[in-house]
């Protein structure tokens, strides 16, 4: 209850860098846990939009060391309450880990390598056409090939906004709609309803990369970052 109420607090004071009306519950990140596959290799996960942490609060879980995880989240307050989190509720599982919270957007993000899975709670359908195109040209330069982008947002949002954009004559919603959909029918490769949760969410599964590989193969593992971003282990102190 306390974390639903500071994320309540968050959505009032800061609307515009919060894009859910409630935190994520515990069977999202269950969900998206479960296409995290442990191939014997280290691998490097990127989270954009980590807010609290409701989602990583379960990726932690799957982490061996040697394996990298980076973090996006652009809300100041979100940023801290992962940084607490990595150190104290997290610790235990991240020893080996490498660990980035980048305290941005993704836009202001330098990556230098690419990612073996690429988990994303962006709002999509609230962003402009320009910027969701911008950021799908993001997600097919940050996932390596093989890789698998899992992207999850409210069950019928999509429609319900592509029909207001059409009744009030927003075109710039509608083409955003269409951007969406044509992304999913070029790369998706599955979805997984995620009932308990409020609302109801879809996980979606992409396959991106030069071959579009619909299987799984041999990926590249991070192993840098933007050098102006400090790494964060349960043992330092976050920037």
């Amino acid at each position: 209850m306390k974390s639903v109420l500071a994320w309540l607090r968050e959505v009032r004071s800061n609307a515009s860098s919060v894009g859910a009306l409630l935190p994520s519950m515990p069977a999202v990140g269950n969900t998206i846990r479960k296409h995290i596959k442990d191939d014997g290799k280290p691998k490097a996960i990127l989270e954009l939009g980590a807010g609290d942490g409701a989602v990583t609060a379960q990726i932690v879980q799957v982490l061996k060391p040697g394996d990298r995880l980076e973090l996006v989240e652009i809300n100041p307050s979100f940023c801290q309450e992962l940084q607490r989190r990595i150190h104290q509720e997290w610790a235990s599982y991240l020893s080996g880990v490498e660990v980035v919270v980048h305290s941005t957007g993704l836009q202001n993000c330098q990556f230098h390598r690419r990612f073996d899975v690429v988990i994303s709670g962006l709002p999509l359908i609230n962003f402009g056409s320009d910027q969701v195109q911008e950021i799908y040209f993001q997600f097919q330069r940050l996932v390596s090939d093989g890789g698998q982008l899992l992207s999850f947002e409210y069950a019928c949002s999509r429609r319900l906004k592509k029909f207001l954009g059409q009744l009030t004559g927003n075109r710039d919603l509608v083409k955003t709609c269409k951007l969406i959909e044509e992304f999913h029918h070029k790369n998706q490769v599955g979805w997984d309803p995620v009932l308990l949760n409020i609302p109801p969410m879809k996980v979606r599964r992409f396959y991106l990369g030069a071959a579009n590989v619909k299987d799984e193969s041999d990926s590249e593992t991070v192993a840098d970052c933007d050098p102006n971003q400090s790494d964060i282990r349960p043992s330092k102190t976050c920037s």
